[in-house]
């Protein structure tokens, strides 16, 4: 089994500044952190976390356990990358083993357990739904799939994990710091949603699975559209369409991602300072007037009004 260098180190000074916590303690802080329990004999660990924008953190280690997650209260996905030991995860009628250099995400609203065997330690990323923008199909080929941290976005994702609480910067309250932690947070995202593997079963799956992946890596371009598509995949704008019959059009598929990151941004505290356009143009929309008629359109409010509400 592959190993990351960077997921596995187990020489960290962070190591042996988190000594194990008393086992009604080390319960208490599972149950607040994560919703998770214990059955038998209480456990022991330790537990560090830190606030990334709308995606949290967390450096998790700790002796031989069984937890479990009964009672769904969330919409997030979890991401657990193993650093030392091995873990089980059980979600539904699933079983996923991983071990260091491996992660697994797993849906927070529905029940599941994990079983940790040995001394262990995991870096773990919880992260909103909305935020990953995934579509169901997309969504199913993420979860509950032992990915290695050995190469590429997940290579990313785990160095993020692993680093993400050595950053001083997590300890500062300061809105410049807590603007950084928010960036960070949203890169974790991105790069969650990057390890999306769909099932292809024609040429036809495959080039729309292209398309979109170019159109979610060129939203902030103001010149994005249906002909702008077309052309960069050597293709008429007619082929375009006949290519999406039956599937939400380009058009609408770029409007969409960009009103949703809009509205996600706007309701992030990191970008709390930031102008309402400044952050519409982060997402390619560069008329004030278009982007509040078609954000009220979709949402059923402003811009500005959103904003105020979600503070």
């Amino acid at each position: 089994m592959r190993t990351s260098a960077a997921a596995s180190r187990d020489d960290s000074p962070e190591q042996a500044q988190a000594p194990k916590q008393a086992p009604e303690v080390w319960s208490a802080e599972l149950a607040s952190a994560f919703g998770l329990a214990a059955r038998g004999v209480l456990p022991t660990g330790s537990l560090r976390s830190a606030p990334l924008g709308r995606a949290t953190t967390f450096r998790v280690a700790g002796a031989p356990q069984s937890l479990h997650h009964e009672r769904p209260d969330g919409d997030a996905l979890k991401v657990c990358l193993q650093r030392r030991g091995r873990a089980i995860v059980r979600q539904g009628d699933r079983d996923v083993e991983i071990g260091p250099g491996e992660l697994v995400v797993y849906d927070t609203a529905r029940p599941y357990a994990i079983r940790f065997a040995g001394e262990w330690e995991s870096a773990v990323l919880t992260a909103p739904r909305a935020g990953l923008r995934l579509r169901a199909d997309e969504e199913r080929g993420l979860l509950l799939q032992p990915i290695a941290v050995d190469g590429g976005p997940a290579s990313v994702l785990g160095h993020l994990l692993a680093d993400s609480l050595r950053d001083p910067v997590a300890t500062v309250a300061d809105p410049a710091s807590q603007e950084r932690l928010g960036r960070i947070g949203e890169a974790g995202m991105a790069l969650l949603a990057s390890l999306v593997t769909v099932p292809v079963t024609s040429d036809d799956d495959a080039m729309r699975e292209r398309v979109l992946a170019f159109v979610r890596a060129r939203l902030a371009d103001p010149g994005l559209g249906h002909a702008q598509v077309a052309h960069e995949h050597g293709m008429s704008p007619r082929t375009l369409n006949r290519l999406f019959e039956g599937h939400p059009s380009v058009t609408d598929t770029i409007r969409e991602l960009r009103l949703l990151g809009l509205r996600d941004d706007l309701t992030n505290p990191a970008h709390a300072r930031r102008t309402v356009m400044a952050l519409a143009g982060r997402w390619g929309f560069v008329d004030q007037a278009h982007v509040t008629r078609a954000f009220r359109a979709r949402f059923g409010v402003t811009p500005a009004r959103l904003r105020c509400e979600s503070r």
